[in-house]
C-alpha cells in the first residue's frame, strides 16, 4: 500500500461481484464490494473516485438512521452471555421493521397515526 499513488483504484471482478481498493489519501486504503457494479467506472474529478463509492455514499443514510433509532429505542441490557446479546439485537431489528410496516400501512390507507414512535416502541 505504501507504493500506491493517491487517488488510485484497483478493481477485481468475478461473474457477479466486483471489488475496488481506493487510496483517498496517503497511508489510507478503502475497500468496497458490490454486486451492482460490473465495470471500471471512475469520476473525472481530480480525486478519480470509483462509482461504487459514490453510490455507497448515497445509500448509507438508511443504515445510519436505523442505527440511530435502535440506539434510542433498545431492549439491550448489559450482559456477558452472547445468546442474550444476539436475542436483544434480533428484537431491536424486528421492532424497527414492524414500526416501518406500521408506518407504510398507515400511509397506504391514508389514516393518521394513532401511536407515536415512543408509544409504539
Amino acid at each position: 500500500m505504501k507504493d500506491k499513488l493517491v487517488f488510485s483504484s484497483t478493481f477485481a471482478f468475478t461473474e457477479n461481484t466486483s471489488m475496488v481498493s481506493y487510496i483517498p489519501k496517503k497511508n489510507s486504503c478503502v475497500i468496497l464490494q458490490s454486486k451492482l457494479h460490473n465495470k471500471k467506472d471512475v469520476t473525472s474529478d481530480i480525486d478519480k473516485m470509483p462509482r461504487i463509492f459514490l453510490d455507497n455514499n448515497k445509500t448509507k443514510g438508511g443504515v445510519d438512521s436505523v442505527d440511530k433509532k435502535i440506539t434510542c429505542y433498545t431492549c439491550k441490557r448489559k450482559t456477558n452471555m452472547w445468546p442474550v446479546v444476539m436475542f436483544s439485537n434480533i428484537l431491536d431489528i424486528s421492532a424497527n421493521k414492524i414500526h416501518l410496516y406500521y408506518l407504510l400501512a398507515c400511509f397506504q390507507i391514508g389514516t393518521q397515526l394513532s401511536f407515536t414512535e415512543d408509544d409504539f416502541l
